[in-house]
């Protein structure tokens, strides 16, 4: 464009953007729209990992408190057509596994749909703990407790995200 001043012809440049400023934004603008598309993914996978852990952990301690609230026993082996609601000892347990899409409570209602993707696995074994008392003449005196060494694993999607284990100790038997 030319303007007519005094003393001569001025030129100036014309207002705008050069076809080369523009692409260079376009890139500039790509490369930070690709980083943080790339932290959003990681965010939300970190998020999905972390909520599935919680939902593992509740599962697994739902799972062994309804095996902790019975009687320790040996273990036996859980016959897939018995259901848990039938289990009268904690030994009755051992080999149970329940999931994916079949999770249910100890009465038989299914958990919601968001953790029927998950796997539940009990083992138990029978064992004797160490253990010592101090006696009258600070003494410590060793004895040993048999006892159910409860295992409860749950995975999702083939990886174990929870593993709880529990010792309940025999009761004497009464006369």
């Amino acid at each position: 464009m030319r303007h007519a001043t005094g003393l001569g012809i001025k030129h100036s440049r014309p207002r705008g953007f050069t076809l080369v400023e523009v692409l260079l934004a376009a890139v500039l603008l790509a490369l930070v729209s690709g980083a943080l598309a790339t932290q959003l993914a990681v965010a939300r996978q970190t998020a999905t990992t972390a909520r599935r852990t919680v939902q593992a952990s509740m599962l697994g301690q739902a799972l062994m408190d309804e095996i902790i609230r019975l009687p320790a026993s040996s273990p036996g082996s859980a016959p897939p057509a018995r259901a848990p609601s039938t289990f009268n000892v904690c030994g009755d347990f051992n080999g149970y596994a329940d999931g994916p899409n079949n999770l249910c409570d100890i009465q038989g209602n299914p958990y919601p749909a968001a953790m029927q993707g998950f796997t539940r696995k009990v083992r138990e074994q029978w064992i004797t703990q160490s253990a010592s008392v101090v006696n009258g003449a600070n003494q410590n005196v060793p004895y040993a407790v048999p006892g159910d060494l409860i295992t409860v694993t749950v995975a999702c999607q083939g990886k174990t995200l929870f593993t709880l284990r529990r010792f309940v100790a025999a009761l004497p038997q009464q006369p």
